[in-house]
Order: C-alpha cells, then structure tokens, then sequence
C-alpha cells in the first residue's frame, strides 16, 4: 500500500544541523560579488528559523588551510533543507550536512562467533512509545511500527490502546533517523523522516485514514475504451 504523504502527518520532521563556510580560493562570479561571510552569519543569527549552534575558528594557520581552500571560520548551524539551498547557492559558500561520526564495524572472530555476548553494544538503552491514533482519536491497533536509529530498527504492534514501546541502544531523540508505520487496516501507511519524538514519553501519531486522498490520488476510474488510461 503506498504510503499517503508525509505533508498529511501531524509529527513533523527535526530540521538538519549543516556546517557552512567561505571558501576564498574560489572567484566569485562579477554578477554576484564575493559573499561578506560575516554579514551572512549575522542573517542566520537574526532569522527565527535558524539556530547557530557553534562558531569554529582554527587554532592555526595549517589548520585554516583545507587541500586548496583556506578558511577562517566554520559555523553550525541548523535550518530547514529549503533555507539550507539558498545558502548554498554563492560558489563561494561551503555547506554540507553535519553527520554524526561512527567507528568502523570490526571483522567478527572465532571468539566473537563462540560467544554471542561478546557482540552486543555497550550503551544506555532509552524507549519511545508510540500511540496511534485514528479517526475520532479512536486508537489503531494491531499496526507494525519501526523506529530507526543507526543499527538494527526496533520494531513492535501496537496493542488495544494503540500503544507500542520501542528500545534502541546509544540513540537519543536528536539521533533517530526514520519512523515507519504498517497498519492492518483503514489507513494510510506513514513514514517520517528525522521523527520529533521524546524518549519517556508518551508520543501521540495520527493516521490518515484511506478516504483521505492527495489531489490527483487516487486517479478516477477509467471506462471502457480509456485504454488503460484515466480521464
């Protein structure tokens, strides 16, 4: 069943977090200028829809230079994809998405295979729940969700009340990466990319039920002589 759109969800997305700079080895082109990168901070600063979160400087001058490009300022900053784009139109800005880093898996050994134990993480463990909810607020039971951080998703049904307690280890709220909903039934399947949700708490999730459609989906019904094709 294909997934109805996302745009319908009452959960919304967390905004990306990118890094951004100035790369001087790069000429502007004369119809748009050199970009005054402090000016440009100063924007982001003032605009309700951006949070800076850091601003990094090199400790040295080996540090400011980056294969051929020399920078002396990098900032943190997170905002919608949209904003990001426009950021990111001067050839002489710098932007890419700030993804968290992660060790190397290691090749499993004869001990590892022999000892199960051996494999499963260190970490804090924390749980989300998920209640489903339909129309009339009415609970939606018996769907599949799967909750995605950087490992194994973990995956449950919801019960009569439209619950389903999900645990993930070494995640956090900032770090989930996907939420999928199946449900038997009624309603639209959902997936949600970068997920609001809050770990100890209960996180309500509305469905939208079948007989909610898009503009232009489903297509009408085509008539005899259509040849496969809908009016």
């Amino acid at each position: 069943m294909s997934p109805a759109p996302e745009a319908g969800s009452a959960l919304s997305s967390r905004p990306r977090t990118y890094l951004i700079a100035k790369d001087d080895s790069i000429l502007a082109p004369a119809s748009l200028g050199a970009v005054d990168f402090d000016w440009l901070v100063e924007q982001l600063d003032a605009d309700e829809g951006v949070r800076v979160d850091k601003k990094l400087r090199p400790r040295s001058f080996r540090a400011q230079v980056l294969g051929t490009s020399i920078t002396d300022q990098i900032v943190v900053a997170t905002m919608s994809e949209t904003l990001a784009a426009d950021v990111a139109k001067h050839p002489q800005i710098v932007l890419e998405e700030d993804h968290q880093v992660f060790p190397q898996p290691s090749i499993m050994t004869d001990i590892a295979a022999n000892d199960p134990g051996l494999l499963i993480p260190f970490g804090t463990s924390l749980s989300w729940t998920i209640q489903l909810t339909g129309a009339d607020q009415q609970p939606v039971s018996g769907a599949t969700v799967y909750l995605y951080g950087a490992g194994v998703p973990a995956q449950g049904k919801t019960d009569a009340t439209g619950s389903v307690t999900l645990q993930l280890t070494n995640e956090s709220d900032a770090t989930l990466r996907a939420l999928y909903v199946n449900p038997l039934s009624d309603y639209w399947s959902l997936w949600v990319n970068r997920p609001t949700l809050t770990s100890g708490s209960v996180n309500t999730v509305p469905l939208q039920p079948l007989t909610v459609h898009s503009a232009g989906f489903p297509p009408r019904s085509c008539s005899v002589g259509d040849s496969g094709r809908c009016g």
